[in-house]
C-alpha cells in the first residue's frame, strides 16, 4: 500500500478533525481519507494500492480536485499539494514533515483561513479590433494610407495596421486587468495572474482572501461586471484551495 497526499492543515484543525466518512475517489477505487499529525502539522492521505504511476487523466484530476473541494468543507485551513504525490509509505510522510518544517508552518500561517478565487475575462477579438479601428486616430490614419498609397505602400502600411491593432489590444488587456484590481484588491490579499491560454481570453487572475471575505468579493465581481462594456464575459469560480499561492510538492 503507498499513501495519496492530498494537503497539509495546521494544528487547531487536526485537533477538531472529523472526516464524517469522507471516501476519496481514487484511479476508480474508493478510500477513506485519514489524518497523520506530526510536529503540529496535519497531513491529509488515503491508502493506495496502485499498479503502476497514477495517470494524470481527466477523471483522475476532476476527482482529486473533488475531494480537495470537499476537505477545504472540512478545514478553516488546506494547503493542497499537486495532483499524484504518493509516497511509499507513513515513515516517508513524517521525514517531509522534518525536512520541510519551516516552509510548511510559513505556508499554513500565509493562507491561515483562507481560499482562492479564480476570474477569467472573454472577449471577441474581432469586435475589440473593429472597436479601435473605428475610434483609434493612428489606425485610422494608417488605414487611409492603405486606400490612398501606391501598392507597395499599402502592404507596408496594411501590416503596420495589423500591428498597432495587436499592440493596442494588448494594452486594453493590461488596462483592463488594472481595472479588475481596482475593483478585486480592496476585498482580497493577494493576487497572481495565470497564463493566457485562449485567443478569446484577456484576463485570467487568481485572489487570495479571507473567507469572511466572500461576500464582499461577491459584490465587487458583481460591480465590476456592470461597469465594464458589453463585449465582456467574466467568469469567476471558487472557493477553492489556494493552489496558486501554495508551492508544496510532497514526495
Amino acid at each position: 500500500m503507498k499513501i495519496y497526499l492530498y494537503g497539509t492543515i495546521p494544528k487547531q484543525d487536526a485537533e477538531s478533525w472529523d472526516p464524517q466518512g469522507l471516501k476519496a475517489d481514487i484511479d476508480g477505487e474508493r478510500a477513506e481519507v485519514e489524518l497523520l499529525v506530526h510536529q503540529g502539522v496535519g497531513f491529509l492521505y488515503s491508502r493506495v494500492d496502485l499498479g503502476g504511476k497514477l495517470k494524470a487523466t481527466r477523471k483522475n484530476v476532476q476527482a482529486h480536485s473533488e475531494t480537495l473541494g470537499e476537505l477545504l468543507d472540512l478545514t478553516s485551513t488546506l494547503a493542497p499539494v499537486s495532483f499524484g504525490a504518493i509516497v511509499d509509505d507513513l515513515k516517508a510522510v513524517k521525514k517531509i514533515s522534518s525536512e520541510n518544517k519551516e516552509i510548511l508552518e510559513d505556508t499554513l500561517e500565509k493562507i491561515n483561513h483562507k481560499v482562492e478565487y479564480g476570474v477569467k475575462t472573454y472577449w471577441d477579438p474581432d469586435v475589440v479590433a473593429r472597436e479601435i479601428g473605428e475610434t483609434d486616430r493612428k489606425v485610422q490614419k494608417l488605414k487611409k494610407k492603405v486606400q490612398k498609397g501606391k501598392v507597395g505602400d499599402q502592404y507596408q502600411a496594411t501590416v503596420e495596421v495589423g500591428e498597432l491593432i495587436d499592440d493596442k489590444i494588448e494594452t486594453k488587456k493590461e488596462e483592463l486587468r488594472n481595472t479588475m484590481l481596482e475593483y478585486l484588491t480592496p476585498v482580497s490579499d493577494e493576487w497572481t495572474s495565470n497564463e493566457i491560454f485562449d485567443e478569446r481570453m484577456a484576463a485570467n487572475l487568481a485572489f487570495l482572501l479571507d473567507r469572511s471575505s466572500q461576500d464582499d468579493f461577491d459584490k465587487a465581481m458583481e460591480s465590476l461586471g456592470k461597469s465594464q462594456p458589453g463585449y465582456l464575459t467574466f467568469k469567476f469560480s471558487g472557493p477553492w484551495p489556494p493552489f496558486n499561492f501554495v508551492d508544496l510538492e510532497l514526495r
